[in-house]
C-alpha cells in the first residue's frame, strides 16, 4: 500500500508507535463498523466498558509563554484534578521553557515535551503519545478552562456510547448571537462552526472544536504528516479527526455549559488569523475540502462544490468572489484566487484516490493498542 500522497490516509491513534500494528479498513466495506458498533453494544449491556475518571490534558504551544502560564493555573484549579497535563512546545522555544520553569507550577501531575516537526499536529501527537489516561482532553495556549471544565467533560463519559466531548470557547466580543446550530454540516455541503456561540442542552454533533475537546482513547485519532496542508494551525484537523471517530460508531456530544475562555492570539507564522498570506489561505482551502470528504461518505459531492462555488469572506468561491467585486471588497478578492487554488488542489487529490484499491483505504497506525 501506497503513502498518503497516493490517495491513502494515516492516522495516529492512541499511545505508542508501532509500525508493524496496521489495521486496514474500506470506506466502502460496512461490514468492520457493524461489527465494531455490535461488539460496543455487548459490551454496554456487560458493563464491561469502564466510566473513565482520569484525564490526561495535552496543551500543545509555541511561543506564547505568559498565555501557557496562565492556562495551566487554570487546569490546576480544576475541580475535577487532571491525572496528567502535558505541555508540548517547539524546540528552542526558551521563552516557554524560562516561563514555564519560574511560573511556580506544580511539576508532579506536568510533563513538559519536546518536537522539532512544525506544526499542531505534530504537537498532540507527542502529547498523545505520552498520555496514559482513558480519556484525553485538549486546549490551547491561550484558553483558559474554567473550573468545571473537566468535571462536566468527565460526566458525559458515563455514556458508553460517547467517544468525543466539547464545549464552547468564549471569545471576547464575540458573545451572539448565541445559536444551537453547531458543529454540523448542511444539507448544501457547507460546514457550520459555531462552537463560540453555541447554547441549549447537550446533543449530538459532527465535529468538535480543538481548543475545547475531549476523546477516549479509543475513539481518538489525529491525521498523519502529509494528510492535511500547513505548518502551523492546520486548519480543520478538527474535521478528519471527528470524522474517523464517527466512523467507528463513536458518538460525538458538544455541550454548551462545558466552557474555556478563548483569546485567539496572533498565530506566528503564514498562518496568522489577521494577515494570513497566499500559502496560508492555499493551505486552509485545501484542508477543507480533504477533511471535510477523504473519510465522511455523506454528501461528498455537496461537500466539495459548496466550498468551491460558494465559499466564505476567508476562503471564498467564486460566488462570494463576484460578491465581492461587487462590493469593493478588496481583502476578500485577494484570498479568492489562492482559495480556489487550494481547493482545484483538493479535488484532484480526491480523485486520485478513486483508482485506489477498495475505493477509499484507510491506514491506522496504532499508538495505543488497535482500535
Amino acid at each position: 500500500m501506497r503513502a498518503a500522497a497516493t490517495g491513502g490516509v494515516a492516522l495516529l491513534v492512541g499511545k505508542r508507535v508501532a509500525r508493524d500494528d496496521v489495521a486496514v479498513a474500506s470506506l466502502g466495506g460496512l461490514a468492520p463498523r457493524r461489527r465494531q458498533r455490535l461488539q460496543r453494544v455487548e459490551q454496554t449491556r456487560a458493563g464491561s466498558l469502564t466510566l473513565p475518571s482520569a484525564v490526561d490534558v495535552v496543551v500543545p504551544s509555541f511561543r506564547r509563554p505568559t498565555l501557557l502560564v496562565r492556562c495551566l493555573f487554570a487546569i490546576a484549579a480544576q475541580h475535577h484534578a487532571p491525572a496528567r497535563v502535558i505541555v508540548v512546545i517547539r524546540t528552542g522555544d526558551h521563552d516557554s521553557k524560562r516561563a514555564l520553569r519560574d511560573s511556580g507550577i506544580a511539576r508532579d501531575s506536568l510533563e513538559v515535551i519536546e518536537v522539532q516537526t512544525p506544526g499542531v499536529l505534530a504537537a498532540m501527537a507527542a502529547g498523545i503519545a505520552a498520555s496514559a489516561s482513558p480519556v484525553v482532553a485538549f486546549t490551547d495556549d491561550d484558553a483558559s478552562p474554567r473550573p468545571d471544565w473537566l468535571a462536566r467533560i468527565v460526566a458525559h463519559f458515563d455514556e458508553s456510547t460517547i467517544g468525543g466531548v466539547g464545549g464552547r470557547d468564549v471569545v471576547p466580543g464575540q458573545d451572539g448571537p448565541l445559536t444551537r446550530s453547531v458543529g454540523r454540516f448542511t444539507r448544501l455541503g457547507k460546514l457550520i462552526g459555531n462552537h463560540h456561540l453555541g447554547t441549549g442542552p447537550p446533543r449530538d454533533v459532527e465535529v468538535l472544536k480543538g481548543v475545547n475537546m475531549a476523546f477516549r482513547a479509543e475513539a481518538l485519532a489525529l491525521p498523519a504528516p502529509g494528510v492535511l496542508r500547513g505548518d502551523g494551525a492546520q486548519v480543520d484537523f478538527e474535521v478528519l479527526a471527528c470524522a474517523w471517530a464517527r466512523q467507528q460508531g463513536w458518538r460525538l456530544v458538544y455541550d454548551p455549559a462545558i466552557l474555556v475562555d478563548h483569546d485567539g492570539s496572533p498565530r506566528h507564522g503564514a498562518d496568522d488569523r489577521i494577515q494570513p498570506t497566499p500559502q496560508a489561505i492555499y493551505d486552509a482551502a485545501y484542508n477543507s475540502i480533504v477533511a471535510a470528504t477523504v473519510l465522511d461518505g455523506s454528501m461528498p459531492l455537496r461537500r466539495m462544490t459548496y466550498p468551491l462555488i460558494v465559499g466564505s469572506r476567508d476562503r471564498p468561491g467564486i460566488m462570494r468572489g463576484a460578491v465581492a467585486l461587487g462590493r469593493g471588497e478588496r481583502e476578500v478578492l485577494a484570498r479568492l484566487r489562492p482559495a480556489l487554488s487550494g481547493r482545484v488542489a483538493a479535488l484532484r487529490m480526491r480523485r486520485s484516490m478513486i483508482g485506489e484499491p477498495q475505493s477509499t483505504v484507510v491506514t491506522a497506525i496504532s499508538l495505543r493498542g488497535r482500535t
